[in-house]
């Protein structure tokens, strides 16, 4: 489940001491995976989410991140990525299905 942590803390996070005190009440810090999921959910256009947008947007994020294998492209490498921490592995194929 999504941790909501204020001391999570991230490259390009803004500081509390940014942000008035009046608005830091309603501020809500999730935590690497939640942030991961909010990116590739805001990208749909849409409320309905299909399985193949989930699956699309996952193979986009992989690409630019350069995260698969150089000569065996099904094999992902996200240790030092949040979309290993929202996996909880360090690695995995894209044709092993668990």
């Amino acid at each position: 489940m999504c941790n909501t942590n204020m001391s999570v803390s991230t490259d390009g996070a803004v500081s509390t001491s940014q942000i008035p005190a009046s608005e830091q009440e309603t501020l809500v810090a999730y935590s690497p995976p939640c942030q991961l999921l909010i990116i590739l959910l805001k990208t749909l256009e849409s409320d309905i989410i299909f399985l193949f947008q989930v699956i699309f947007y996952l193979g986009q994020y992989i690409m630019t991140k350069r995260l698969y294998d150089e000569k065996q492209q099904h094999i992902v490498y996200c240790s030092n990525d949040l979309l290993g921490d929202l996996f909880g592995v360090p690695s995995f194929s894209v044709k092993e299905h668990r």
